[in-house]
């Protein structure tokens, strides 16, 4: 926006002359724009932009046209000679979701690794083999490892006076680097890959149109931002990031396929690549099922529902058979009952349920508040240092506490 800002004020229509009006105190206000120069600069405006970024689509028209399309396929696997090609056609939902799932799989394993390694490295380092994480530098435990060296160790020596500080400095310090690392990229280099992503997903799969939000440097920023946020110690999480990465891979995978360069059904593909992108944040390929029919599609559609499920399936395998923690578990946290329950929990568990249901609902009220007071303050225009002073207070009170240091 900036460099569109500088290219409109040295463009002709911005030094256009224009009539000046008096103010009622007698004094002339020369320069100010009249309306049709406002007029003219907005002309200008539209067209630096993408003429089809958030137009909608005609659903009739994507309709026919996946008709007429369908028939011409097969029409033409009629007159082919072997099967192959026919089979081929009439497959391609089932490989786009596979292909994307394995991707999105992939993907999640590359992130996963990433936030371990930008987790740890605030700590210390692993002697030898620097881009380990701590965990996987000591597997046999942290109290008898001896690889794994705090910063103090390696500035200032086991036993110097001014241990706690160096860690605590080292901490804070990678910690608010890495966030405002993130924070500078979305700004600078991909606005699209900033946020969670999930109302900007719905919003393209109702029917707009933004042939930029799922470019492939899109996912390649939001991967980066995404390790380094959620390993910088901020209180943010992959869930929403994965929802929209898991669609750039449906969309990046549906321009393969002839079959989805119709925008209706490319848009059933995307939903389907939303919810495989919440399966594998949760490790469970049913709830993307109902996320994609439920939150993300306009509409039921039983190909849509098929396809998000083999895209899910496909994704979590793949990071099931990585195992980036070494645990034999899909997400981090994963518990494994082994007695059965009795029927006097059941009301604790449901007071438990209401309480939790209570606590979500007056965060979500005081997260709208903030966010809407935030958006008439000054805070708004200044993202990056917004940024960084969240991530120093974040890793400061972090650093004190064990269970949140990690």
């Amino acid at each position: 926006s900036n460099s569109f800002c500088t290219l409109l004020e040295a463009s002709p229509l911005s030094v256009m002359p224009g009539p000046t009006t008096t103010s009622a105190a007698g004094g002339a206000a020369a320069g100010r724009p009249h309306h049709g120069q406002q007029i003219l600069r907005s002309s200008v405006l539209r067209s630096h932009m993408n003429p089809s970024d958030w137009s909608t689509i005609d659903w009739v028209q994507a309709g026919e046209a996946a008709q007429i399309n369908m028939g011409q396929r097969l029409a033409k696997n009629r007159l082919r000679d072997t099967d192959v090609e026919a089979v081929f056609s009439a497959s391609q939902g089932w490989l786009a979701a596979v292909l994307g799932g394995v991707m999105m799989g992939l993907m999640a394993v590359c992130i996963e690794i990433g936030t371990l390694f930008v987790s740890s490295i605030r700590i210390g380092v692993c002697s030898g083999y620097f881009w380990l994480n701590r965990e996987l530098c000591c597997p046999q435990g942290e109290e008898a490892c001896k690889d794994f060296i705090q910063w103090s160790e390696l500035f200032g020596g086991p036993n110097g006076r001014h241990r706690y500080v160096t860690d605590f400095f080292m901490y804070v310090l990678l910690g608010t680097f890495f966030a405002g690392t993130a924070a500078v990229f979305c700004r600078n280099y991909s606005m699209f890959a900033a946020g969670g992503g999930i109302n900007e997903v719905k919003t393209v799969v109702s029917g707009h149109v933004n042939s930029r939000y799922f470019a492939p440097w899109v996912t390649f920023i939001k991967g980066i931002g995404v390790c380094m946020s959620t390993g910088s110690g901020l209180a943010v999480g992959k869930e929403g990031p994965f929802v929209h990465l898991g669609s750039c891979c449906a969309d990046t995978v549906g321009a393969l396929f002839p079959a989805f360069q119709n925008n209706g059904r490319r848009r059933e593909l995307i939903a389907a690549g939303a919810g495989g992108g919440l399966a594998v944040a949760f490790g469970a390929p049913i709830g993307g099922v109902v996320f994609a029919i439920e939150e993300i599609s306009s509409f039921f559609s039983f190909k849509a529902m098929m396809q998000s499920l083999m895209f899910g399936v496909a994704a979590v395998l793949v990071v099931k058979n990585f195992d980036t923690m070494h645990t034999g578990r899909i997400v981090q946290f994963s518990i494994d009952y082994r007695h059965r329950w009795h029927w006097f929990e059941l009301p604790l568990f449901a007071l438990l349920g209401a309480f939790g249901g209570m606590v979500g609902s007056l965060y979500n009220v005081c997260n709208m508040a903030i966010i809407k007071k935030r958006k008439s303050t000054w805070v708004k225009q200044w993202p990056v240092t917004e940024v960084i002073v969240i991530a120093i207070i974040s890793n400061v009170i972090n650093f004190n506490f064990k269970f949140m240091k990690g």
